[in-house]
């Protein structure tokens, strides 16, 4: 059985065991509940704060499927592109059954997104992250907001890539961290990132 709950102000399918929600299940979803809702959270409030045909573009499938729910679910989704990179046969089908229209991520589309979903930045190392930086800052307009993430695991790089991005000359819009259960279970970090005018929603904090 399924039973809804919410994701950016709207409601969404989850798994249920005898009319109760299977905290187990929720748990098992990769990579954690709590995770994909901040995500969809700082997406559903970056497409708030823009006005007009928009595009996001994604990176890998994962955060794909939480864009296709948070775009279909929004007050605009007939004038949002999806773009996704090397997206896949199931990709194509749950957007098509979620009224989004998803093409491929070419370069030159993707310079172009106003939204930017990136890779999960968990379990790299340091000169990998700093790769991933400084492609994501030459890859895109300075006027697009960037989501991204980071496991707080040890050793906590956080602090870290917050400085590249800062170096790179982004200004952080909205962060926070998720999933801190247990000293064991130290959560992720996620943030809206964007170059040139600040974007944000009105009431929105901009961490210094």
């Amino acid at each position: 059985m399924l039973e809804h709950v919410s994701l950016s102000g709207t409601t969404h399918d989850a798994p249920t065991a005898d009319d109760r929600l299977d905290f187990n299940a929720l748990w098992g979803l990769s990579p954690r509940f709590d995770l994909v809702m901040a995500i969809g959270e700082h997406l559903h409030r970056a497409l708030g704060s823009r006005s007009g045909p928009t595009s996001v573009a994604c990176y890998d499938s994962w955060s794909a499927r939480i864009a296709i729910e948070v775009i279909a679910d929004g007050p605009r989704s007939a004038d949002t592109w999806l773009l996704v990179g090397e997206p896949t046969d199931e990709l194509f089908a749950r957007a098509e059954r979620r009224r989004v229209t998803l093409a491929e991520a070419t370069a030159e589309r993707a310079r172009r997104a106003a939204v930017v979903v990136a890779p999960r930045l968990d379990g790299m190392a340091d000169t990998v992250v700093g790769t991933e930086v400084s492609s994501l800052s030459a890859g895109h307009a300075d006027q697009c907001t960037l989501v991204w993430s980071m496991s707080r695991c040890w050793p906590d790089r956080v602090a870290a890539t917050r400085a590249l991005f800062k170096a790179h000359g982004f200004h952080e819009l909205a962060t926070e961290s998720v999933g801190v259960a247990a000293p064991w279970l130290p959560g992720w970090f996620v943030a809206s990132q964007a170059r040139g005018p600040v974007l944000a929603s009105p009431g929105v904090a901009v961490t210094p």
